[in-house]
């Protein structure tokens, strides 16, 4: 995974409130440009397609876990 994804992700699992307002986008479009711009708010740079990586990363998991 992108280093400077990581580092948001980090950000994001200290962050209630931070989670909250990512998990209230319902739109996926609007979500990856949500994490996009949050990242770059914290002086993080990464891209669209290190944001559906890590979001097809993470249903392969659930996927994997459950099935």
């Amino acid at each position: 995974m992108d280093e400077e994804f990581e580092k948001f992700r980090q950000i994001v699992f200290r962050d209630l409130e931070l989670q909250n307002t990512l998990q209230s986008i319902s739109e996926h479009d609007v979500f990856v440009s949500r994490v996009i711009e949050l990242g770059n708010e914290f002086g993080l740079k990464f891209g669209e397609s290190e944001v559906l990586q890590a979001m097809n990363d993470g249903r392969r998991v659930f996927i994997e876990r459950w099935i």
